[in-house]
This record gives structure tokens, sequence and C-alpha cells, in this order.
């Protein structure tokens, strides 16, 4: 499991990083509902910000926006596209979702978009979700989105079961094929019940998880809906 502690999965992330912008540019439509609905005062985290696609809907919606990732990369590609389109109420954080730099009941919602699956074992991203926790407000709303693990893609069968023997239950290793490279990433894949039980020792205990299909690949992503 060293292999895949947050150094290297930062090495990763930078390694991609302009591949990565190339395919991830449209918003995904349930994170745009969510962001529209939160009071123009509010300030909101981008936590897992990548490339900044839903930072900048955050930007629009919100007064103020602490953008975060743990890929220097991927943050300065963000920044540099946001600062294009004039988005200048965002502040950007190089930093990992497991010690988040910010005070407690700092912010009034959080988006984690497709991030807290990259995080290798489980207590972990148990600490990731409590640090998300702690710096939301009382009364405040969130969104968090992982990978389920009904992806058909991805199924653990006997040929590439090799592959993940290392590895804790529903982790995986996803390659990024694109532009000449070869380049294994860090995933985890969620059952529902998991991830509820990882919500509740996180500390939230009001939420709405629903499987969701975002690709044609089946429901393969749980959406989560939190209230603090």
């Amino acid at each position: 499991m060293d292999k895949y502690n947050q150094r290297n999965i930062e090495s990763t992330w930078n390694s991609i990083a302009k591949s990565f912008d190339k395919t991830r540019k449209k918003p995904w439509e349930f994170c745009v509902d969510f962001l529209s609905s939160i009071d123009s005062s509010s300030t909101i985290g981008d936590f897992g910000c990548g490339n900044g696609r839903h930072t900048n809907i955050c930007s629009t919606y919100a007064n103020k926006v602490i953008a975060l990732d743990l890929s220097y990369n991927l943050l300065q590609i963000a920044r540099s596209t946001l600062l294009k389109n004039h988005c200048e109420n965002i502040e950007y954080i190089h930093g990992s979702l497991l010690e988040i730099p910010l005070k407690n009941e700092m912010l009034d919602a959080v988006i984690a978009i497709a991030s807290i699956h990259n995080i290798a074992q489980r207590e972990n991203r148990i600490k990731a979700l409590s640090e998300i926790n702690r710096i939301l407000k009382k009364d405040s709303t969130s969104l968090i989105s992982v990978w389920s693990k009904h992806q058909k893609r991805y199924q653990i069968t006997k040929t590439n079961l090799i592959k993940t023997y290392h590895l804790e239950k529903g982790d995986r290793i996803v390659y990024w094929n694109q532009d000449d490279m070869h380049i294994p990433r860090f995933y985890h894949f969620y059952d529902e019940k998991e991830l509820e039980d990882d919500l509740q020792k996180a500390g939230f205990s009001s939420f709405t998880i629903k499987n969701v299909s975002l690709t044609s690949d089946g429901k393969d992503n749980y959406v989560v809906y939190l209230e603090k």
C-alpha cells in the first residue's frame, strides 16, 4: 500500500494533468443544480477541484470559493483557466483533504466531486470526510460524488484479480491510457453500505445517497447530499 501514499498519488495526477484537462470540460448537471441552489453570500469549498470545471460554476453562484487540490499541476491549470474566465473570487490551496488548512466551521457548503475515491486506505477516506465535516458551518449543505462498484468496465474478475490482491476490498488500479501514456491511478469503488458507514464515522448523520448513471456504464456513481 506504500506505493499508493499521498505523495505518489500526487505525482500520478501531476504527470497526467494536461492530458486529463483535455477530457474534463463540461460540469456535471447534478452539481450545477446543487450550486444554483446555494445562497449567493456563501463561501464554498471545491475540494479535489482538479482542472476547475466545477470551480467555475462555484464562482458564479457563491461569494467566495476555496479551491483545493493535491495536484499542483492541476491547480495551476484551474487557476489559469479561471483567471481567463474572469473568476476573481477564488482562493487556491495546494493541499490534501486529509489536512484541510481551514478553521473549524468556516464554510457554508462544500463540493467534493470524484475526489474521495482517489484516497488510499479506508481510514484516510474517513479522515477526509471528517475534515469536511469539521470545516462546515452548522445548517450547511454539501455534495460529494464517488465511483460505485457497479461500474461494468471495472468489475473484478479472475483475469484481473492479480492486479488488485495487495489492495483493500473495493480498491482498483485504473490506467490513464491517453496521449501515449499508460499510467496507473488509484481508485476505491464504493458500495452503498460502506459509503453510509464511512459518512457516519465521519460525523454526518443527515444525508441522502443516490446511485446514478453519469456515463453509459450503468449506475456508476454515488452522489451524496449532506446536511449538517
